[in-house]
């Protein structure tokens, strides 16, 4: 991703940190702004089973993300740095936090402190992504979407995490979160509560005077506590072939009486031979309903031919118990106009079993994307 890099503290001082100009940097050079993100543009043609609340078969959205990162360095070696991050930036959604930390490193690793992904979503190593299975395709889909994709239960909840160097092209982490509800300042010391709905009430008369008292409904929230992500990764080069492997495991506590906790593992890997990337991903949920794990098959191929990428992958979401199994296949070309534009075309076929009833149907995407 190009980056645009303004690397004055002068800068940084009054835009991001409010701090006073004259702030000492050990090293001289100044602390570095970099600002990263993307603008896009989708729009999608729909057809499936399920669409009687449907009045078009149509629909046009954008999409947008704001990063800031900060990052400096010592005489002595040790790098510092934090990000904020801001996503869905639209007139509909206004300006939503997504990433708020801090960082401290060295030859020992890396420490993060904040709010940030999980460790196994940087390590799970999805299949090639130029094709419409794993992209934005179910969101256009009203009657009922497959449960495909490579999600792994991440979350940007307050945590604490640490990040091994790479040892020859072998790294790994671990984050620790303890209430998957607690994000900046939003903290619970408790694992429940009471949440009044804004959308559920109940109406009583006064059986007297026949005033009409409307009060909101409340009911009792239970959060994932205790968890903890683990991820590895190892990426080298055999050859003319260049391998990537990653995986893990993360877990949670379930609070509510009777939950069922959560667990989820995946592994995958990628192999590229000169243009030609191929791989495959597994992810597996225990109780991904009540009564049900869910096993995710992705495969995914990307083929590179100058400005042109074109890619195909197929998804499946197997249930255990019920038998249920959902599927996805796309097909996609993307093309670098200039460097940071580039468009992208999608075609998705889909099968949702689990869903009642079945859904069945076909989603064509197209993109302009601008990336800097």
């Amino acid at each position: 991703m190009k980056k645009i890099l303004l690397g004055t503290t002068a800068i940084i001082g009054a835009a991001l940190l409010a701090a006073p100009a004259s702030a000492e940097v050990v090293n001289g050079n100044g602390l570095q702004l970099k600002i990263t993100g993307y603008i896009e543009f989708l729009a999608g043609y729909i057809s499936e089973d399920n669409d009687s609340a449907a009045d078009r078969d149509y629909e046009i959205e954008d999409r947008s993300e704001l990063n800031f990162l900060v990052n400096g360095k010592t005489d002595t070696g040790l790098t510092y740095g934090g990000k904020v991050g801001f996503e869905n930036i639209s007139a509909g959604n206004g300006l939503t936090v997504d990433e708020v930390w801090v960082e401290v490193g060295g030859g020992w690793g890396r420490v993060v402190l904040g709010d940030d992904d999980d460790a196994l979503d940087g390590f799970k190593q999805a299949p090639p992504g130029i094709g419409g299975a794993d992209g934005s395709f179910d969101r256009f889909i009203i009657g009922g979407a497959p449960q495909t994709g490579n999600g792994v239960s991440n979350s940007d909840a307050t945590k604490i995490g640490y990040y091994t160097p790479d040892f020859g092209g072998f790294k790994a982490g671990i984050t620790f979160t303890p209430n998957e509800s607690s994000n900046g300042r939003t903290i619970f010391r408790s694992d429940s509560r009471t949440v009044t709905s804004t959308t559920n009430f109940t109406a009583t008369v006064d059986p007297v005077t026949g005033a009409v008292t409307v009060t909101p409904n409340t009911s009792t929230q239970f959060d994932l506590t205790e968890k903890v992500s683990i991820g590895a990764q190892y990426a080298g080069a055999f050859g003319a072939a260049k391998v990537q492997v990653g995986g893990g495991f993360t877990g949670a506590d379930n609070s509510a009486p009777g939950g069922q906790d959560l667990e989820v593992y995946a592994l995958g890997g990628r192999v590229g031979f000169g243009a030609i990337t191929v791989g495959a991903q597994w992810v597996h949920q225990e109780n991904f309903t009540a009564n049900d794990d869910l096993d995710r098959y992705n495969f995914g191929a990307e083929y590179g031919l100058g400005a042109w990428t074109f890619g195909a992958n197929y998804y499946i979401a197997d249930f255990d118990t019920n038998s249920d199994t959902d599927h996805a296949l796309g097909f996609g070309a993307e093309y670098t106009v200039a460097p940071g534009l580039v468009v992208r075309g999608d075609a998705t076929f889909f099968d949702a079993e689990s869903r009642t009833p079945d859904n069945d149907g076909t989603v064509l995407t197209l993109r302009t994307r601008v990336n800097f």
